[in-house]
Order: C-alpha cells, then structure tokens, then sequence
C-alpha cells in the first residue's frame, strides 16, 4: 500500500472528528459512532493540504534516524539517556547493560531480537513501578498493565480500565513516561479529549505541555 493511502478510521465514543499523522506516515481519523464515510472523506479533502505537508515532516524526521546496524560504538536511548554500544567476545547473557550496552559478538546476528526483549522487560518493569506510583497518587486504580508492540500509540486506556503502553516509550525521558502513564490514568475518568480530560492531566502533571511537545518532537527518536 502506498504511503498517501494509508488510512485508518476509528470509530468511538467521541463527539468530534480528528485527524492524526502517525511515525509512519499513515492517516489516523477517529470519529464518533454514527459518523457518514462520507463526511469523513470530505474532512479529508479538505484537509489535504495540512495532511500532505504533515506527512513530509514525518517521512524527513525518519529520514534523519537511520535503522541500526548494531555495530561497536553505536548510540541507542534508554529513559532519554544516550548510550553507546560495544561488541565484546564472550557475555551471558548475551546482552548486557552497564553504564551503555554490552552484545556479544557470537549474538550480534540476533541484536534486534535481544534489545527489543530488553527494552520490553525494562519498560514493564519501570512502567508497572510508574503506573504503581502515579496512579496511588492520584487515587486511581487500573484493572490490568500490559507492554505491546503498538504502530499507532505510545499508550491507551481500554474500556476495561487495561492500561498499554508501548514498550519504545522507555527510550524516553522520564518526564515523557511519567506524562503518558498521567494521559492514560486520566481516560479511567474521562474518556475523551474534552477539556475536562486535559483538566485532570493538568491536576495530575502540572506544566505537562513540555513532555507532549517532546513526544510529538522525538518520537522519531524511540526506535530500533
């Protein structure tokens, strides 16, 4: 499928049309229940203008971030630090972590798979611990927490209260995890984006203006 035809529509409990541009470029619309196709594309037309200019600043911004080689002296982020990789002979297990990353050369072939694991099993336990923590503070409790794999969203709240969370967002700084647990915990309350939503992510983050626009600026950053 080509890029400028990729397009996801969501349909939920909303009052509102929205238009979203996500990392790879697709389109995102959430709308409410009972909304026509046709009013969507229409949106979208008219729209089409902002659309393409948003999805070249996308497509540069990745442009910019090539796929790792996992190669000696490489940079990858954990919780908005920067580290750099080295390649050693002989580690088990074969990834390590120690002021920056350790790979053994004989598992340098399945790099990918053990830092995807890694990160995985970091973001669950910091994110369990984060969730724990904000979510006691702010006298809220959430039925499940689980780490995915998402494409579109770095967490989401189900109608279940199961907080996800997308496990590339512990490459990010802590204020940035911290932010997205608080935007989760406050769709336990209001499942919108009213005003009343960004009110209790204001009551529960203050100045929380700064991690979104990180987010939305460096998202481009949180992959491997």
């Amino acid at each position: 499928m080509n890029m400028e035809e990729q397009i996801k529509i969501i349909r939920s409990k909303r009052r509102t049309i929205s238009i979203q541009i996500h990392d790879d470029a697709s389109l995102v619309v959430r709308a409410p229940h009972q909304t026509p196709d046709e009013l969507i594309f229409d949106l979208i037309k008219k729209k089409s203008d902002w659309i393409k200019k948003n999805r070249e600043i996308v497509k540069q911004k990745w442009s910019l971030k090539p796929k790792p080689d996992f190669k000696e002296g490489e940079k990858f982020y954990f919780l908005g630090e920067i580290y750099r990789l080295k390649i050693v002979d002989k580690l088990s297990p074969p990834l390590q972590f120690d002021q920056g990353f350790n790979l053994s050369r004989h598992r340098q072939h399945r790099a990918k798979e053990l830092f995807t694991r890694w990160y995985r099993e970091q973001a669950f336990q910091i994110i369990y611990m984060r969730v724990s923590h904000l979510s006691e503070k702010a006298g809220l409790s959430c039925s499940n927490i689980k780490i995915r794999d998402n494409k579109h969203t770095w967490g989401s709240c189900s109608g279940k209260n199961n907080l996800n969370f997308n496990w590339k967002l512990i490459m990010a700084p802590p204020g940035v995890v911290d932010y997205v647990i608080i935007h989760e915990l406050a769709h336990l309350i209001e499942r919108n984006h009213s005003k009343r939503f960004w009110n209790k992510v204001e009551e529960m983050f203050p100045n929380h203006v700064y991690p979104k626009r990180w987010l939305k600026d460096n998202s481009h950053l949180l992959a491997i």
